[in-house]
């Protein structure tokens, strides 16, 4: 079991948090920057999985577009922090549900 640390006794080689084989001491900061950064780990994880499977490149333009599921509008709207990151990286555009056909245009 890992003692909370109170800021009372120093931090040594033996008991500080940087994932010593075996800390005796789990300092608050270091838990206060373990949960943040486990979060932004599996933020990306869950955009790069979504980018890897759901993207298509629309022959209409030639551009590639991450396709979010129809009707998965919370999903779109948690990643589009990322994919404005992403579109101006890559170029890689967003769209929910598959791209429509124009009029007059047959699909596919």
């Amino acid at each position: 079991m890992r003692a909370h640390y109170d800021g009372s006794a120093p931090l040594t080689q033996s008991n500080r948090c940087p994932l010593s084989p075996m800390p005796r001491i789990v300092p608050a900061w270091c838990r206060a920057v373990s949960l943040p950064v486990a979060l932004a780990v599996a933020y990306l994880a869950g955009y790069v999985v979504l980018r890897a499977t759901r993207t298509e490149r629309w022959e209409r333009d030639g551009r590639l577009y991450v396709l979010y599921p129809a009707g998965a509008r919370p999903l779109y709207y948690l990643f589009r922090p990322i994919a404005y990151a992403d579109q101006a990286l890559t170029g890689t555009g967003a769209h929910i549900g598959p791209h429509r056909p124009a009029a007059g245009e047959e699909a596919r």
